[in-house]
């Protein structure tokens, strides 16, 4: 019995070692002095300048196919391909407001999509 503590202490000892970081002299990067707090953040944070979102460029809706449309803002996969199913049925679209009369877009949404529209 005595045998099985002593082997349970040495396990113990060695499965929780303390984990020591070494930190170099080129991580450390002195906060700039002339900068307010605010921004000395984001000089450090480079994953905020790597995760931009695509600005949404102009898309002519009786011409594009989903993947366009998906561009769009507010608009998903679901509303592109009722989008093109809507074009194939009623032919070409006239106006913007056109848009309305398929399912999921409603008037907050259209003036969203409104600035990136062609026809």
């Amino acid at each position: 019995m005595a045998l099985l503590g002593l082997a349970y202490s040495i396990y113990k000892d060695l499965s929780t070692s303390p984990k020591v970081f070494k930190t170099y002299e080129a991580e450390r990067i002195p906060p700039p002095q002339d900068l307010p707090v605010d921004t000395t953040y984001f000089l450090y944070e480079r994953k905020l300048y790597t995760t931009r979102k695509r600005r949404p460029r102009k898309v002519n809706v009786n011409r594009a196919g989903v993947r366009e449309l998906v561009s769009l803002p507010g608009v998903g996969p679901v509303i592109a391909r009722r989008i093109v199913e809507y074009r194939k049925k009623h032919g070409a679209f006239k106006k913007p407001e056109d848009l309305l009369k398929i399912k999921g877009i409603g008037h907050k949404k259209l003036q969203k999509m409104k600035p990136y529209i062609l026809l």
